[in-house]
């Protein structure tokens, strides 16, 4: 295992761009620092590309766990669509954790989709917009099985951006439809203003539903 440290303060989604860099593998998977795996998610999304060449990225469910690591509940249980063309209900709802997601590297060198990164307008939801630049080319796959561990508590990263406390990052779908390179070809512009009316009006209902 190789440690590598980005020497200078930098945007997640740029340093995650830089992970990907300077690595070697045929695969990539991202890791928050307080998330966890189990012992067969790797193994288990390797068949599943190796299955499919077609598809460059797949995830799994995951388990909701507390600061103490106890598990609470499957994590967007019951609304993540199976293996396929899935573009629309991403846009309308980011069901997939990064800390689940299996990459191809190629997607990133030979596709050039990376992670976007303009400090003046994707400070949050890097993971919402790659995922979407994915989406609108490729479909997803999906391992139907809890393969891995999302810690919810105050002190992790996305806690501190605050977009945990609303059940949609408004500001996220506010950047998506002013850059028609997440939706144009795909969906039209009106559907992109449907998605963000329903962000801002679910900022009123439960948050712990959006989990």
């Amino acid at each position: 295992i190789q440690f590598h440290v980005v020497g200078h303060p930098c945007l997640l989604a740029a340093a995650r761009n830089e992970g990907v860099r300077i690595s070697h593998g045929e695969y990539i998977c991202f890791m928050d620092s307080d998330d966890a795996w189990y012992p067969e998610k790797v193994k288990k999304q390797v068949e599943l590309l190796e299955s499919r060449p077609d598809i460059p990225l797949c995830h799994v469910y995951c388990h909701i766990i507390d600061g103490e690591s106890q598990v609470l509940y499957v994590r967007h249980k019951g609304v993540m669509p199976p293996t396929g063309i899935c573009y629309r209900e991403l846009l309308r709802h980011n069901f997939i954790t990064i800390s689940t997601v299996m990459t191809r590297r190629s997607l990133f060198i030979n596709d050039q989709i990376w992670f976007p990164c303009d400090p003046a307008k994707d400070k949050t939801g890097e993971d919402n917009l790659f995922l979407l630049l994915v989406a609108k080319k490729y479909p997803i796959g999906l391992v139907p099985d809890v393969l891995g561990k999302y810690r919810k508590h105050g002190d992790s990263a996305c806690d501190h951006l605050g977009w945990r406390h609303s059940p949609e990052n408004v500001p996220v779908y506010r950047n998506i439809l002013r850059s028609p390179i997440y939706w144009e070809g795909v969906v039209s512009r009106e559907e992109v203003v449907l998605a963000l009316e329903e962000a801002c009006s679910s900022v009123a209902t439960d948050p712990t539903m959006h989990d």
